[in-house]
């Protein structure tokens, strides 16, 4: 596995660094593209084959039942909000759900302040979690893997940063709903996201804020990747909103990602049992 990464690692290829406001951003390409054939979230809800459900009437906060009627695979991905049924959720860990499958996903509540239905079914949220929400939550999933097998999340830390995030954008929720945050602010978003409309057809990116690289999210397929770019894109832009402005940021270059990467390479790498198919890798290191 250490091996498999280190030369997927290797064989990216950065591209010149655009930058927009608080936030630049470096598109990597793959040479070629392999694996297994997959939808995004928002395709399989589209096409009508996902179906994403409360696991019983009663409803469990951190546990939800999605079946693929498909005949391809639909990848779930980690941090990628759902609405609707008893409350909004997000999920914990990236998912590749097989065709005709039917399973359980761990989740976590991203709207404290509901627990009633307002659909059957969940839809798509349109948003992704907002980078440093994305980031703390990951680590706590990554100690709960680590520690139970199980991929939970610390759901009071999540409510606080969602708490923080209305905080820091002066906005609010009825209901404290992460989404509410990203609709007060959607129109500095969707600036965020033209901005960067036109990088090409990238299998991820490298995105700087404030000067300073704040991660990486990289997918097999440039097709996947480009439906879900606006996602991506204003995850870290919600953080972008967040900084102050600086008077002379470092202006951020494909060798600062090279270098990231080369450190990447060199990380711990920790496999688990995935929540279906494949492996779950995480890296871990400085």
């Amino acid at each position: 596995m250490e091996e498999l990464i280190g030369r997927t690692l290797e064989e990216i290829q950065i591209e010149e660094v655009k930058a927009h406001h608080q936030m630049a951003v470096a598109p990597l390409f793959f040479a070629s593209q392999h694996g297994p054939n997959y939808l995004t979230l928002s395709q399989g809800f589209e096409n009508g084959d996902l179906i994403v459900q409360e696991i019983s009437e009663g409803g469990s906060v951190p546990d939800l039942s999605v079946t693929n009627n498909g005949n391809q695979f639909v990848l779930l991905l980690d941090g990628e909000e759902i609405r609707g049924a008893k409350q909004n959720r997000a999920l914990n860990t990236s998912v590749l759900v097989a065709p005709k499958a039917r399973i359980i996903i761990p989740v976590s509540c991203t709207e404290q302040g509901r627990w009633n239905y307002t659909t059957k079914n969940f839809e798509d949220s349109g948003v992704l979690m907002a980078r440093l929400l994305r980031s703390k939550k990951q680590a706590a999933v990554t100690r709960s893997v680590r520690e139970t097998k199980s991929y939970r999340s610390d759901q009071g830390e999540v409510w606080e940063d969602v708490a923080s995030l209305h905080s820091d954008l002066g906005s609010t929720s009825g209901t404290g709903a992460m989404r509410d945050a990203y609709e007060s602010r959607k129109a500095e978003i969707d600036d965020y996201i033209k901005a960067f409309s036109n990088i090409g057809q990238p299998n991820g990116i490298a995105v700087f804020l404030g000067g300073q690289l704040a991660g990486l999210d990289l997918l097999s397929y440039s097709s996947a990747m480009e439906n879900l770019l606006p996602k991506i894109i204003g995850s870290y832009a919600m953080d972008a909103l967040r900084i102050k402005q600086q008077e002379r940021p470092h202006k951020p270059s494909k060798q600062d990602v090279r270098t990231f990467l080369a450190k990447a390479g060199r990380c711990t790498v920790e496999a688990h049992a995935s929540q279906r198919h494949g492996e779950d890798a995480r890296l871990v290191g400085k």
